[in-house]
């Protein structure tokens, strides 16, 4: 199964993709390419938010069968537009294939309220 994880305040975004999908053998499995197809385009789109300063403290990390990504968003661009469309179409994978896709919504880290107030100090919204 894949296990989906992410926070979303207004502030900033993560999200962790963990595991295959298990729905058909590797190489022929519709499920975990959907998911891997939506983790891909979040990091594309990530790095070129990123380039334009849209978003900071970019970071991510991925390995077979793993990605992890996180940010804060600055006041303009489309990187929550971005990420409205992959949280939708991730609860549509789960809607559809949740025995084989759970995606979890988690609380921001209680770190998060003091970054915030450095964020908004530097211009983020």
């Amino acid at each position: 199964m894949t296990k989906i994880e992410y926070t979303h305040t207004p502030h900033y975004f993560a999200i962790t993709f963990r595991g295959h999908a298990g729905y058909a053998p590797v190489g022929r499995d519709i499920v975990c390419a959907a998911v891997s197809i939506l983790a891909s385009e979040l990091l594309y789109a990530c790095e070129q938010a990123a380039a334009a300063g849209e978003i900071t403290d970019y970071a991510h990390s991925e390995g077979s069968a793993f990605a992890d990504v996180r940010f804060y968003y600055r006041r303009t661009g489309s990187m929550r537009q971005i990420v409205k469309l992959i949280l939708v179409s991730l609860k549509m994978l789960e809607a559809e294939y949740g025995d084989y896709v759970q995606l979890k919504e988690a609380q921001a880290p209680s770190t998060l309220s003091n970054s915030n107030k450095k964020s908004k100090r530097a211009g983020l919204q």
